[in-house]
């Protein structure tokens, strides 16, 4: 079988420009923007393909917004819909390699509640963003590395939003 390599975002930490200017570009690889593509029919042709497969869906690292767009409001956390992926990516792709960006906390709660604000949100910042220990895990980038740990070890590739940026 060839390389999977699968970047999972985070939200807003380059994904899109990513998808749309670096990764249709790369050689020898065969794309797939969004995880639900996968199952339609790439899956039977990765062993029949010498390309590697790259797939690149940040809702991989869960859905930040919660009922009516408000965090942390679903049946299920943010962090816990991340380890639920990460665990059902694991079960398919046991050996691929993970690409996971990260932001400044400050940078990317002031990105999620422009994008909260963007699609049809009204609550002020604060009511959006309370902060406290059951939310504190939900974005804490360290708990989202040893879960990753848990099942790639070493085949985790992460990057920096501001140095994408930048170059």
């Amino acid at each position: 079988m060839n390389n999977v390599y699968i970047h999972i975002g985070l939200h807003k930490t380059g994904t899109s420009h990513m998808q749309v200017n670096v990764f249709p570009f790369l050689k020898d690889i065969n794309f797939i923007c969004g995880w639900k593509g996968v199952f339609r029919n790439v899956i039977d042709d990765l062993t029949k393909n010498e390309k590697n497969l790259l797939i690149s869906d940040e809702n991989i690292s869960g859905k930040n917004w919660g009922v009516n767009y408000l965090p942390n409001l679903s049946e299920r956390s943010y962090i816990d819909i991340y380890e639920q992926n990460i665990d059902w990516l694991y079960n398919i792709f046991p050996n691929a390699y993970i690409i996971i960006g990260f932001r400044k906390h400050s940078s990317l709660i002031l990105s999620f509640y422009r994008q909260y604000i963007l699609e049809g949100g009204y609550k002020n910042y604060d009511e959006v963003f309370q902060i406290n220990k059951n939310t504190y895990n939900d974005y804490s980038f360290k708990k989202r590395i040893e879960i990753l740990k848990n099942k790639y070890n070493d085949r985790i590739y992460i990057y920096d939003h501001d140095q994408l940026v930048k170059n």
